[in-house]
């Protein structure tokens, strides 16, 4: 749910002030050998990444996943997983490097590769245009390019839209940013809705929403 706190097993109040000093030197050791660990992870998931990158072929037009959602194969390859034919979806950060993949299996299910990072990482379909688009999904964003021809970046889900904007607009201060937000109306707290206009507010982005006809 986003929260962060801080606990230990011991009831500081209790210690004295060095004892305290050396559990929060603990802490602390903790959290930097943590970090140290899930970077060698994660570097180690981006030469996975890359390996099956290479190895892999160009996404069949065909594949069922792409033939149900009505788009093309946009810079997307195919490889062989859980004896299935499996979309590979790349996760690169502004400057190209690859550093973990989405799997979309035929039936539409879609998990990441293992200890890959995914926070602020997007796909990227198009060149460079005025106007880009940050869409959530790969069919939204592929659906969104093959009709605009704008630049669409996917971030992967409504919880890295913000993350995604802010590097954009970093990088790209003067671009005109749109926020393709899903609208999950049918689901508590609409997570898509509400995720999409925080990042839109987060960039001052223009935020687009779909129509749904049963809410006419």
């Amino acid at each position: 749910n986003g929260l962060k706190k801080t606990w230990s097993c011991v009831e500081m109040s209790r210690l004295s002030e060095e004892k305290q000093r050396q559990v929060k030197e603990a802490i602390k050791d903790s959290i930097q050998k943590a970090e140290r660990e899930r970077k060698i992870l994660h570097e180690k998931a981006s030469k996975d990444a890359e390996s099956l990158w290479e190895k892999s072929k160009p996404a069949d037009p065909t594949h069922p996943y792409l033939i149900k959602k009505k788009v093309s194969p946009l810079d997307l390859r195919q490889n062989r997983r859980d004896g299935k034919d499996v979309l590979l979806v790349p996760l690169r950060d502004l400057d190209g490097k690859l550093w973990s993949l989405q799997f979309i299996y035929p039936d539409g299910k879609k998990l990441f590769l293992k200890d890959g990072r995914s926070t602020g990482f997007m796909h990227t379909l198009g060149d460079t245009t005025p106007t880009r688009i940050i869409a959530g999904g790969f069919s939204t964003g592929a659906s969104i390019h093959e009709t605009t021809g704008h630049c669409v970046h996917i971030a992967f889900n409504c919880q890295n839209l913000k993350t995604v904007a802010e590097s954009i607009r970093k990088a790209h201060p003067d671009t005109d940013l749109v926020i393709a937000s899903d609208d999950d109306w049918k689901t508590e707290g609409n997570p898509g809705l509400t995720k999409g206009a925080d990042a839109a507010r987060s960039v001052k982005a223009k935020l687009a929403i779909p129509t749904w006809p049963e809410k006419q």
